[in-house]
């Protein structure tokens, strides 16, 4: 009986590769699949978020008018002033006020206090606002800077716990003044000292702003200071 034969000749070589290449595209394929979902790290859409605008930002002046429409004003005649206030201010003025917050040089002060509802009376500051503006005596006769340079200066009893940390030249309704930056034991302050009209006294201002709304104090004592105005 004669040997029958396939019709079709198989190469095995190229079955061989065949299977080779289907693994390794499969390999490949499977180790990017494994590689995107196991491995990768997934990569958040990227997303814009405004945020939003709080009291503690500085006024503009169209908000400034808003905010001061209905402060009351204060005048001193014997210091010589105008300032605008906050309403539920607490206000002390006097020679003690002066003699309590500038020393043996203070000689007349208005004291303008707003208290948080962490500040309990009769307690160090610790939630709170305070201005003080104060005519300080002068006994050197030393012009504008060098009275705002040595008095800053002289607050600093311990440099340990005390310290000035800048000094420069500024503006008060649109005269010259001198700012003074502290650290001290009761935390940040700033005093700021101008000419007063009289020749042996200078005006000194002290403001701190203390506790967690320490931000919104200091806008307000800045829109305090931008209406002081001299008599």
């Amino acid at each position: 009986m004669p040997e029958l034969k396939s019709s079709i000749d198989v190469s095995w070589s190229k079955v061989i590769w065949t299977v080779l290449i289907i693994l390794l595209v499969a390999g490949v394929i499977g180790g990017f699949l494994f590689w995107y979902f196991l491995i990768r790290e997934p990569v958040s859409p990227t997303t814009t978020t405004k945020q939003a605008t709080t009291s503690a930002n500085p006024a503009t002046p169209s908000t400034q008018k808003d905010v001061i429409a209905d402060w009351k004003n204060y005048t001193s005649g014997s210091i010589g002033f105008q300032i605008k206030y906050p309403v539920e201010a607490k206000i002390e003025a006097g020679s003690e006020v002066a003699k309590n917050r500038m020393g043996p040089l203070g000689v007349e002060a208005v004291q303008f206090d707003i208290w948080g509802p962490k500040q309990g009376p009769n307690t160090q500051l610790s939630d709170a606002m305070r201005v003080v503006i104060a005519t300080v005596e002068n006994p050197n006769q030393l012009n504008l800077r060098d009275f705002a340079d040595q008095n800053s200066m002289a607050a600093v009893q311990d440099p340990t716990w005390e310290s000035r940390l800048s000094f420069k030249k500024s503006t008060i309704d649109n005269k010259e003044s001198y700012e003074a930056d502290m650290k001290g034991v009761m935390g940040e302050y700033t005093l700021l000292y101008l000419s007063s009209k009289n020749s042996d006294q200078m005006i000194k201002i002290y403001i701190t702003c203390v506790g967690d709304r320490a931000a919104e104090y200091k806008n307000i004592s800045d829109l305090m200071l931008s209406t002081f105005k001299f008599l």
